[in-house]
């Protein structure tokens, strides 16, 4: 008598080789790199902006860009940031601590001081090409920096939410240029096995951030509507990684 369940499961086990050869062999005919092996996000020069390293995600692909090449009006004499006391700080490693500031890029300690700094930082980083005639005081009040606990970023990801409100003043007549309540400066934030990897290569959340608030600053500084009328736009393209 045959044994039609065996002969059943012989049969859909050599389906299965089956399907992993041609697969296997499809794979050595394309020659495609292996993911593991590709940059995971290409270098940034803040120089040229036509490809920030943030918004460029696996396969590597043309981001569409800020205005290249625009000079800011402005030159900084005073770039200041400022953390009001009654902001909310959470350390609980929940998957969305409610509280006003949320930050694990750095070790524990002054959360509000680790955020000055990377606001600072960004400056830096861009601080070459706000180099026009117009000297101005820049002052950027913080309302919420909520970025990912450890329980969210090696899991399911998200997004860090950044809005500050920003006052950019002539130096020599006090008038002020710029007041804006609200820039939404948000970033989606990696999460699982693509947030190991990226600090695997270096591209930390802590940089990530750094150089994403570098470009957030320059078009605050030099284009009319900001960063407000950037951000959207970037974010539909490329479903911001």
């Amino acid at each position: 008598m045959v044994d039609w369940t065996k002969t059943k499961t012989l049969g859909q086990t050599a389906k299965l080789v089956m399907g992993f050869a041609c697969v296997s062999l499809i794979a050595a005919c394309s020659g495609a790199p292996v993911s593991r092996n590709a940059p995971f996000e290409v270098p940034y020069d803040v120089s040229a902006p036509s490809v920030p390293k943030e918004y460029v995600a696996l396969p590597v692909q043309r981001a569409p860009s800020l205005p290249d090449r625009i000079s800011s009006r402005y030159s900084v004499r005073n770039f200041t940031v400022d953390v009001p006391a009654d902001l909310t700080v959470s350390e609980a490693n929940l998957y969305y601590p409610i509280a006003d500031i949320v930050w694990r890029g750095d070790p524990y300690g002054d959360r509000p001081t680790q955020i000055k700094a990377m606001f600072q930082n960004g400056y830096q980083q861009t601080s070459k090409r706000i180099n026009g005639p117009q000297e101005v005081d820049v002052r950027i009040v913080l309302k919420r920096f909520h970025s990912l606990s450890e329980k969210t970023r090696y899991t399911v990801g998200g997004m860090h939410s950044i809005t500050f409100a920003l006052t950019i003043k002539d130096v020599e007549t006090g008038a002020i240029l710029v007041q804006r309540d609200r820039v939404k400066a948000d970033l989606k934030g990696f999460g699982g096995k693509r947030a190991m990897e990226a600090d695997r290569q270096g591209h930390t959340m802590k940089n990530r951030i750094q150089s994403h608030l570098s470009r957030v600053i320059w078009a605050e500084m030099t284009l009319p509507g900001g960063w407000t009328g950037q951000d959207r736009k970037l974010e539909n393209a490329l479903a911001q990684i």
